[in-house]
């Protein structure tokens, strides 16, 4: 089963797996397809989380792929009650530096079965060849 939040990424997701993938791959695969469908919500330059349980370890690992701001900015200056709060996140004090690509390689290195390219394809097909906009993305 593969779930997302578009289902054009999970359509990409379920290719993975009937070409033998396993979730992992599929996850991988899923996560670039939203790059493309969903670039609002989604995508290398965002920031998330990866939590995964690994069963045969009996261990979880949890991936932080959340960018990095430059190390001399306090955290603090872009949050309430910061005066002009709103406006430090302008700018290139705001810059971060992207994790999820790092984060999606990392994944699929220590539990991807497929080669990496073809994880990608899905994502590639959707940006080369367009797809239906919803009224969210055209707006």
């Amino acid at each position: 089963m593969v779930s997302s939040a578009h289902p054009l990424a999970s359509n990409a997701g379920v290719k993975v797996l009937r070409a033998g993938g396993n979730a992992f791959d599929a996850a991988v695969a899923v996560a670039a397809a939203l790059n493309v469908v969903e670039p609002d919500m989604s995508g290398i330059g965002g920031y998330g989380t990866i939590m995964i349980y690994d069963a045969g370890k009996r261990e979880a690992r949890f991936l932080n792929p959340s960018g990095r701001i430059p190390a001399g900015v306090d955290s603090d200056a872009f949050r309430p009650p910061t005066p002009d709060y709103e406006e430090n996140r302008r700018g290139a004090k705001a810059v971060s530096t992207p994790g999820n690509v790092h984060a999606w390689e990392s994944l699929w290195k220590a539990y991807g079965t497929m080669k990496w390219a073809p994880l990608l394809e899905p994502a590639v097909e959707l940006a080369a060849n367009g797809f239906p906009v919803g009224r969210s993305l055209a707006g």
